[in-house]
């Protein structure tokens, strides 16, 4: 490579979220390559759209669109918002240290899950939660609950809700504190495939960028989450779906959590496997075979046709 500094373009969402998630790429390039700066300039490209029903999706469409369009050279994405099959002239090259994948309840009044009195609201928009909640306390209602982590908190705050749910990882990311006792365990509450993991998206042939963001990949979390990643392609599904997909690497093992809604009892059915690091993908491959015998080919269709 000549002198010259090169200009790489980071696409992201607008969100203080995305844009902290960018930060933290940037700041794991500088600590692996101390004269970042004199080799690469690296602009942040603020991406946004209209409307809000499925925001999620058509924002991460439009910034891949952007990607293999040239206009950016690097998407930065939260890893449960991307699907489990992306254009073939992008790759996943890269997954920064997860931060913790688990749920939190945050409360007015410190209450706990367990603990919230029957018939008190609670807050949120991601089906999967709804169905763990509705069957873990049937007694609470569950409402629908939107917006960034920002105004959610704002709403909880006003007292529209007397609980909410969020990722652990937008709490930490963003600097809001939750008290540890009111983390949700993955025994009971496993969280979608991806979640705490960020991961850094690239043209497949752009051999020049792979090369430096590879600089910062983090193998356990890339082993975690290509596991959950291949499990969610196996049987379809994506962040909007209920289903609930955790691996935790130990050693030289994986440990597989998943989490499948009953469509006739509102039961939750939880399933554990272990697999080898050396080929995760094919673990998430097995599991998500299972899963489909057990349920249906097409169960996630009529999920979502009765939900």
């Amino acid at each position: 490579m000549s002198n010259r500094i090169k200009q790489i373009k980071i696409g992201t969402r607008e969100s203080k979220l995305a844009l902290a998630q960018v930060h933290l790429l940037i700041d794991a390039l500088k600590k692996k390559i101390p004269n970042l700066q004199k080799k690469y300039s690296l602009r942040i490209i603020k991406i946004k759209t209209k409307g809000d029903i499925n925001k999620t999706k058509i924002l991460t469409k439009k910034i891949d669109d952007l990607l293999i369009s040239r206009k950016i050279d690097i998407a930065v994405h939260s890893a449960k918002d991307i699907p489990s099959k992306i254009s073939k002239k992008i790759v996943l090259s890269s997954f920064l240290t997860r931060e913790d994948p688990r749920d939190v309840f945050l409360s007015n009044d410190n209450y706990s899950v367990k603990d919230l009195p029957e018939g008190k609201i609670i807050g949120t928009s991601s089906i999967r939660r709804t169905k763990q909640i509705n069957f873990l306390r049937p007694g609470l209602n569950v409402e629908y609950l939107r917006g960034n982590v920002e105004t959610r908190i704002k709403k909880l705050k006003k007292r529209k809700y007397d609980g909410i749910i969020l990722a652990i990882a937008g709490l930490k990311r963003l600097g809001f504190d939750y008290k540890k006792k009111n983390i949700l365990r993955i025994k009971n509450f496993i969280p979608s495939g991806g979640q705490g993991a960020i991961a850094i998206a690239t043209r497949k042939k752009d051999f020049d960028t792979i090369n430096l963001v590879k600089k910062v990949n983090h193998k356990k979390t890339e082993i975690e989450v290509k596991t959950e990643r291949s499990f969610l392609g196996e049987i379809d599904a994506d962040c909007d779906s209920p289903i609930g997909a955790n691996a935790n690497v130990n050693k030289n093992k994986v440990n597989f959590f998943v989490s499948v809604p009953s469509l006739r009892n509102g039961k939750i059915y939880s399933l554990k496997k272990r697999g080898s690091v050396n080929n995760p993908e094919a673990l998430g491959k097995k599991v998500g075979s299972f899963i489909k015998k057990k349920f249906g080919k097409n169960f996630l269709q009529k999920f979502f046709k009765n939900f």
